[in-house]
């Protein structure tokens, strides 16, 4: 099923009880409006599938905004709050740094490539 908006694309794919969300276009940057479209998206997704894990993968990402930040910390609590896991993948340097320097490194799941489906659950697997 795919999910596109003026403002923010997005391809979402069913992969069991996981959904893997990748964003589409090239080069995308996440500034406050489109932060807020992404948030909308996403919550749609958890709320009409209620998925297991929600993977977001971020390949064509080259910025994000403060508000994203805390779109994917609320992502965070609502996922483990319905007994899930939001995992973020595929990060380019200069978006991890942002994980980094506002230490949401230790609170969210971040994996340098994609986690296998069934691996996604293993803590271990992680980075």
């Amino acid at each position: 099923m795919s999910a596109p908006s003026a403002s923010c694309r997005l391809k979402i794919e069913q992969i069991g009880k996981a959904t893997v969300v990748r964003f589409l276009g090239r080069d995308i940057t996440f500034d406050e409006q489109k932060s807020q479209a992404l948030r909308e998206q996403l919550y749609s997704v958890i709320d009409q599938s209620s998925p297991s894990q929600l993977i977001l993968d971020f390949s064509n990402v080259s910025y994000l905004a403060s508000t994203t930040l805390g779109t994917l910390v609320g992502l965070n609590r609502r996922m483990q709050s319905l007994g899930g896991r939001l995992i973020l993948c595929k990060m380019a340097p200069e978006v991890y740094d942002l994980f980094l320097i506002t230490r949401l490194d230790k609170v969210l799941d971040i994996r340098r490539d994609e986690p296998e489906i069934g691996a996604a659950s293993d803590p271990t697997s992680s980075q």
